[in-house]
């Protein structure tokens, strides 16, 4: 079984950048977040890009948890390594 920041980097090596963002919000987040990245990526596959307001604000909403989730790889280091 892959932790979560296994598949954070290997979103971030495919280039998955939003997926991590939804990733994040899942494990993180409120279902509103959830719903909101759910909707920015669907967006983001009809234009082909992820729009400034759209990247504003999951910089604002989502990334903050990327702390948390270095927290928890921590601590799972210190207890399975």
């Amino acid at each position: 079984m892959k932790t979560l920041m296994e598949e954070y980097r290997e979103n971030e090596d495919n280039n998955a950048h939003t997926e991590n963002y939804l990733l994040l919000a899942k494990h993180f987040g409120t279902p509103d977040q959830v719903n909101e990245v759910q909707k920015i990526l669907k967006g983001n596959d009809k234009r082909g890009y992820t729009n400034l307001a759209d990247l504003q604000w999951m910089h604002k909403e989502i990334n903050p948890y990327f702390a948390k989730l270095r927290a928890e790889q921590v601590l799972w280091n210190q207890k399975f390594n």
